[in-house]
């Protein structure tokens, strides 16, 4: 390198870079000696030669000098912080891990050793060291440290529960102590809670128990038991005292139920008085409607045999018509001016008639009416009054032959016939006699009209 003669002579400097990264220019006169970085604050050194020396003398002329040597002991002295420090960083690291690693197996063994302890005294099931156990488990559960719990929560649970159940079981205990006692009603309350704690163990004992106490203090189901007792059951209660149907056990329970059932012995006395009257006035109230109910019973039987009776009747009444109706001859006027003498008395039809007018010409020839004749034959004589409950009238038969000796009741049929016109068509039935004061003259008493 070359230095112009004449320029100013410049101060000598040399470069160091800080393991932060922070590049910094100090003089040489601080070669070889620590300085604070003013980035960090951390000690560099620095190199005793500088990377770059500017020449002293600007009149001299000469070749820089070899700096290989001089680079690498800068590049070692450089790195030689940065390795001490990387190297204190790792050691503190581990040194801090391996500590806390100790405190957390510290930690866990005493969780274990709890659970350990807690296991044992659930299988031994002693009360009295129950609360230690529970607060050491949960000492050891809380522990800072704790990394690893295992089941420790659940034996918690169980140390809790198994703990509860013993505390419930204790006022079981109290209470069977109470009643061994005879203390009846401090007893009662002790039941009730023990029945009432969800962690009781025995508590269908325990409810049992309550119930036969319950049974044996209760005036009323003292009162009750008596009353529904049958006859022979009571009277032997009166005899012996005792009452043997197993809803009680206990002995001390049994003793006072008795002295319960004793004392109530007067009152059920007269309700089971009361309620023998009331069963007597039941049953005769009950043999009075069944005995009102067996009559009116017999009255509808009587009445539907009545019924049905005259039901048959009727039938057989209409049967009997219908088997006289088949059997009724029909006659024509050729009929019975051939055959009359045989269709007297006999009941006939005519059917299919036209009607003609009414004629009461021949009614005082009629049977019960005709007298007789006076006067050589001229003069009909007959019975007036009788002849006044007749009608007469004339038709024409089926084939057209005229007929007038034709007869009805006339409260029954003349106001029929009175309404009745020149060829309506009617049909009779009726009863064929022969006419008095006219032999061979046939006439019909009518019935029915059918029009």
């Amino acid at each position: 390198m070359s230095v112009k003669p004449g320029l100013p002579e410049k101060p000598q400097r040399i470069s160091v870079v800080c393991s932060c990264g922070k590049k910094l220019v100090a003089e040489v006169k601080h070669s070889g000696k620590r300085v604070k970085c003013s980035a960090c604050g951390e000690p560099i050194v620095v190199p005793s030669v500088p990377a770059r020396v500017a020449p002293a003398l600007p009149s001299v002329e000469s070749e820089p000098p070899s700096d290989g040597s001089n680079r690498r002991l800068t590049l070692a002295l450089w790195s030689l912080p940065v390795l001490v420090a990387v190297g204190s960083g790792v050691f503190i690291h581990l040194d801090a891990k391996w500590k806390q690693q100790a405190r957390n197996d510290a930690a866990n063994a005493g969780v274990k050793e709890a659970v350990t302890q807690a296991a044992v005294w659930l299988n031994k099931g002693d009360p009295k060291s129950g609360a230690n156990v529970e607060q050491g488990l949960m000492s050891a559960l809380a522990a800072n440290d704790v990394s690893d719990k295992g089941n420790g929560d659940a034996v918690l649970d169980q140390v809790r529960t198994r703990r509860a159940e013993l505390a419930a079981d204790s006022i079981f205990a109290s209470a069977k102590s109470k009643l061994d006692a005879k203390a009846i009603t401090d007893a009662i309350p002790l039941l009730r809670q023990y029945v009432a704690d969800s962690h009781a163990t025995k508590k269908a004992e325990a409810q049992e128990l309550l119930t036969e106490l319950e049974t044996a203090t209760s005036d009323e189901l003292a009162f009750q038991t008596l009353v529904e007792l049958t006859t022979d059951s009571f009277e032997h209660f009166q005899r012996t005292h005792t009452v043997d149907d197993g809803k009680v056990k206990h002995p001390i329970l049994k003793q006072v139920r008795h002295a319960t059932l004793q004392r109530n012995l007067e009152r059920a006395i007269k309700q089971r008085e009361e309620n023998r009257l009331a069963d007597l006035k039941r049953k005769q109230e009950e043999e009075q409607k069944a005995r009102i109910a067996r009559i009116e019973r017999e009255r509808r039987e009587k009445e539907e045999a009545e019924r049905s009776r005259r039901q048959r009747e009727i039938e057989d009444e209409r049967n009997r018509r219908q088997r006289e109706e088949a059997s009724i001859p029909s006659v024509t006027v050729a009929r019975l001016e051939t055959f009359g003498k045989k269709y007297v008395g006999q009941v006939v039809r005519m059917k299919q008639c036209k009607f003609s007018k009414v004629d009461n010409e021949w009614v005082t020839n009629l049977p019960g009416v005709y007298r007789g004749h006076k006067n050589s034959g001229w003069i009909v004589v007959y019975d007036r009054k009788e002849a006044e409950k007749w009608v007469g009238f004339y038709l024409h038969d089926s084939d057209g032959r005229f007929y007038q000796y034709c007869f009805a009741q006339k409260d029954k049929f003349g106001e029929i016939l009175v309404n009745l016109k020149n060829d309506d068509p009617v049909a009779l039935k009726g009863q064929i006699v022969e006419l008095a004061g006219s032999a061979g003259t046939y006439g019909i008493l009518c019935s029915e009209i059918e029009h």
